[in-house]
């Protein structure tokens, strides 16, 4: 009798623990709405932030400091005043993301845009890596993933991006760094040979820092394995690689396939052969080397002027 007495009172005291929680429970159940998510419509710019997303998976955000007048993806620099003849880009062109990690951005008022910092920003780490004054991959990326920036001191060094890794790859001591508009088989810039201005003078290096010519005064327009294309005002000389002169005195020279364009004082266009030291192909009027168009057709040159085929040229 006594210890159903006990068992009685424990299923008393049970109840009356266990009937509010299993009440409130039931409610709470029934009150629950899923939340919103807070970007549902995976917007890059978002109350305040912006919303990096690979395709409907949130990467990171970044709070903006000037959300109401630009934060968003940094614009490419066209910003050079020197003759070397790199890729131009297209004004208001802007940095993707890269490597689902990493993001140039710009966070600025709309009155100093024109000379506000560029931000390297982390988006799995949250944090701001660095700032610079210009960064470059010529709006097709250089081969090797490599950028070339401009830090807050004014000088220039090349980064890379490569499996996630952030790394430096030419240190910041130049006061300037460019490539040519040469172009690989992956539609990238050719990142063999860089030029750079140290102290007043011209260099070619590699991405390790070798140096294949160098105390060059003059401005470096173009380049390739053996020669430079140096430019002064509006004369262009050929040299090789130790200064020597091979060429010189006309408005115009530039390296196309193994042959070399030339406009000379008179106004007149031909491809120079400087293996066999003569032209290989006719001589044309020309106001700038804008009327002339080349393309390789069939192993052969096809050279057009004004958008007219002129002629074609056999490539032994």
């Amino acid at each position: 009798m006594y210890n159903k007495k006990v068992t009685m009172w424990v299923i008393i005291v049970l109840l009356i623990f266990l009937l509010p929680i299993t009440i409130f429970s039931s409610i709470m159940h029934f009150k629950y709405v899923e939340p919103k998510e807070e970007n549902e419509n995976h917007e890059l710019r978002h109350e305040g932030k912006l919303y990096f997303y690979d395709n409907d998976k949130l990467l990171g955000t970044y709070t903006c400091k000037n959300f109401d007048d630009y934060c968003n993806y940094a614009f490419m620099s066209n910003k050079s005043n020197y003759s070397l003849d790199e890729r131009k880009v297209k004004s208001n062109s802007k940095f993707n993301l890269i490597d689902n990690r990493y993001v140039f951005i710009m966070d600025s008022k709309t009155e100093e845009l024109a000379n506000a910092n560029i931000i390297l920003y982390d988006l799995e780490l949250n944090k701001i890596l660095a700032s610079y004054k210009e960064v470059k991959n010529y709006g097709i990326g250089i081969e090797g993933n490599y950028y070339i920036l401009k830090n807050l001191e004014n000088k220039w060094g090349v980064i890379s991006f490569n499996n996630c890794n952030f790394n430096k790859k030419i240190d910041f001591t130049y006061d300037y760094i460019g490539l040519i508009n040469k172009v690989n088989e992956n539609n990238k810039i050719s990142s063999d040979i860089f030029a750079v201005l140290n102290n007043g003078m011209w260099q070619l290096i590699d991405i390790n820092g070798a140096i294949f010519a160098e105390n060059i005064p003059l401005e470096i327009f173009s380049y390739n394995s053996e020669y430079i294309v140096l430019k002064d005002n509006d004369i262009m000389s050929l040299v090789d690689y130790k200064n020597n002169k091979v060429l010189t005195d006309y408005k115009y020279i530039n390296f196309y396939n193994k042959f070399i364009e030339i406009i000379d004082g008179s106004n007149q266009f031909y491809l120079y052969d400087l293996n066999k030291g003569s032209k290989i192909s006719e001589l044309y009027n020309v106001n700038s080397i804008e009327d002339i168009t080349l393309d390789v057709v069939e192993n052969k040159i096809q050279l057009s002027r004004n958008g007219i085929i002129e002629e074609t040229i056999a490539i032994d």
